[in-house]
Protein backbone atom coordinates (compact mmCIF):
# COMPACT_ATOMS: atom_id res chain seq x y z
CA UNK A 1 0.00 0.00 0.00
CA UNK A 2 1.41 3.44 -0.77
CA UNK A 3 0.50 6.08 1.42
CA UNK A 4 1.87 9.35 1.90
CA UNK A 5 0.81 13.20 3.48
CA UNK A 6 -0.64 15.33 0.91
CA UNK A 7 -1.59 19.51 1.51
CA UNK A 8 -5.31 19.38 1.07
CA UNK A 9 -7.47 22.69 -0.09
CA UNK A 10 -11.26 21.96 0.61
CA UNK A 11 -13.94 24.28 -0.98
CA UNK A 12 -17.24 23.33 0.34
CA UNK A 13 -20.06 25.70 -1.85
CA UNK A 14 -23.37 25.72 0.19
CA UNK A 15 -26.03 26.20 -2.68
CA UNK A 16 -28.98 26.37 -0.80
CA UNK A 17 -27.60 29.21 1.23
CA UNK A 18 -26.85 32.00 -1.38
CA UNK A 19 -23.64 30.40 -2.38
CA UNK A 20 -22.09 30.47 1.22
CA UNK A 21 -18.67 29.07 0.60
CA UNK A 22 -16.01 27.51 2.97
CA UNK A 23 -12.65 26.73 2.44
CA UNK A 24 -9.84 24.93 4.64
CA UNK A 25 -6.11 23.43 3.64
CA UNK A 26 -5.32 20.53 6.01
CA UNK A 27 -2.86 17.66 6.02
CA UNK A 28 -4.44 14.35 4.54
CA UNK A 29 -3.39 11.14 3.93
CA UNK A 30 -3.61 9.96 0.24
CA UNK A 31 -3.65 6.07 -0.10
CA UNK A 32 -3.24 4.93 -4.04
CA UNK A 33 -4.82 1.13 -3.43
CA UNK A 34 -7.36 1.50 -2.40
CA UNK A 35 -7.94 4.91 -3.75
CA UNK A 36 -8.50 7.47 -0.56
CA UNK A 37 -8.07 10.62 1.33
CA UNK A 38 -8.02 10.86 5.07
CA UNK A 39 -7.53 13.61 7.15
CA UNK A 40 -9.01 14.88 10.34
CA UNK A 41 -11.18 18.28 10.30
CA UNK A 42 -9.94 21.70 12.03
CA UNK A 43 -11.87 20.70 14.90
CA UNK A 44 -9.52 18.38 15.96
CA UNK A 45 -12.02 15.65 16.02
CA UNK A 46 -14.28 14.81 13.34
CA UNK A 47 -12.47 12.19 11.04
CA UNK A 48 -13.08 12.12 7.58
CA UNK A 49 -12.31 9.52 4.97
CA UNK A 50 -13.32 9.69 1.27
CA UNK A 51 -12.75 6.57 -0.67
CA UNK A 52 -12.64 6.48 -4.60
CA UNK A 53 -13.73 3.13 -6.44
CA UNK A 54 -14.51 2.70 -10.08
CA UNK A 55 -18.33 3.46 -9.96
CA UNK A 56 -18.70 5.33 -6.62
CA UNK A 57 -16.76 7.82 -3.95
CA UNK A 58 -17.87 6.83 -0.44
CA UNK A 59 -17.48 9.66 2.07
CA UNK A 60 -17.44 8.61 5.77
CA UNK A 61 -17.66 11.47 8.46
CA UNK A 62 -16.69 10.20 12.36
CA UNK A 63 -18.07 12.42 14.99
CA UNK A 64 -20.91 13.27 17.08
CA UNK A 65 -22.87 12.54 14.11
CA UNK A 66 -21.59 9.58 11.68
CA UNK A 67 -21.93 10.10 8.09
CA UNK A 68 -21.84 8.19 5.10
CA UNK A 69 -22.77 9.34 1.77
CA UNK A 70 -22.59 6.87 -1.19
CA UNK A 71 -22.18 9.06 -4.66
CA UNK A 72 -23.20 6.68 -7.97
CA UNK A 73 -21.32 7.97 -10.41
CA UNK A 74 -24.14 6.23 -12.81
CA UNK A 75 -27.65 7.26 -10.66
CA UNK A 76 -28.71 7.56 -7.40
CA UNK A 77 -27.01 6.98 -4.81
CA UNK A 78 -27.68 6.29 -0.67
CA UNK A 79 -27.11 8.32 2.19
CA UNK A 80 -27.09 7.64 6.71
CA UNK A 81 -26.54 9.87 9.72
CA UNK A 82 -26.45 8.38 12.75
CA UNK A 83 -26.37 10.37 15.91
CA UNK A 84 -27.65 9.56 19.45
CA UNK A 85 -31.23 11.43 18.51
CA UNK A 86 -31.88 8.21 15.74
CA UNK A 87 -30.99 7.41 12.23
CA UNK A 88 -31.69 9.60 8.77
CA UNK A 89 -31.28 7.83 5.67
CA UNK A 90 -32.22 9.31 2.41
CA UNK A 91 -30.96 9.63 -1.20
CA UNK A 92 -28.24 11.31 -3.12
CA UNK A 93 -28.41 12.72 -6.45
CA UNK A 94 -24.79 13.45 -7.93
CA UNK A 95 -25.76 16.76 -10.32
CA UNK A 96 -22.04 16.59 -11.52
CA UNK A 97 -18.73 15.00 -10.88
CA UNK A 98 -15.13 15.57 -12.55
CA UNK A 99 -12.60 13.26 -10.99
CA UNK A 100 -8.59 14.09 -12.21
CA UNK A 101 -5.48 13.04 -10.54
CA UNK A 102 -5.51 16.50 -8.05
CA UNK A 103 -9.00 17.41 -8.21
CA UNK A 104 -12.11 15.99 -6.82
CA UNK A 105 -15.35 18.22 -7.55
CA UNK A 106 -18.85 16.72 -6.70
CA UNK A 107 -21.82 19.13 -7.25
CA UNK A 108 -24.84 16.94 -5.16
CA UNK A 109 -28.11 16.88 -3.18
CA UNK A 110 -29.07 15.19 -0.07
CA UNK A 111 -33.03 14.11 -0.43
CA UNK A 112 -35.05 12.96 2.37
CA UNK A 113 -38.59 12.05 1.32
CA UNK A 114 -38.75 13.60 -1.72
CA UNK A 115 -37.32 17.37 -0.17
CA UNK A 116 -33.51 18.54 -0.56
CA UNK A 117 -32.08 18.70 2.50
CA UNK A 118 -28.34 19.91 1.42
CA UNK A 119 -27.14 20.91 -1.98
CA UNK A 120 -23.93 21.72 -1.83
CA UNK A 121 -20.30 21.29 -4.17
CA UNK A 122 -17.32 20.39 -2.61
CA UNK A 123 -13.84 20.29 -4.36
CA UNK A 124 -10.83 18.80 -3.11
CA UNK A 125 -7.19 19.80 -4.23
CA UNK A 126 -4.39 17.93 -3.61
CA UNK A 127 -1.49 20.61 -3.45
CA UNK A 128 1.02 18.30 -3.46
CA UNK A 129 3.07 15.32 -1.17
CA UNK A 130 4.35 17.13 2.12
CA UNK A 131 7.74 16.41 3.34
Amino acid sequence: MSSHPVLLHIEIVDHLDHDACQTTKLLAQQDLQPHSLSYVEKDGSTKVQLLILEKNLILKRSAEWNTQIDFNLNGLGSFTVVSDQGTMEGVVKLLKHRIESNTIELTYQLIIDGSIVTHQTIRYTIKGAQA
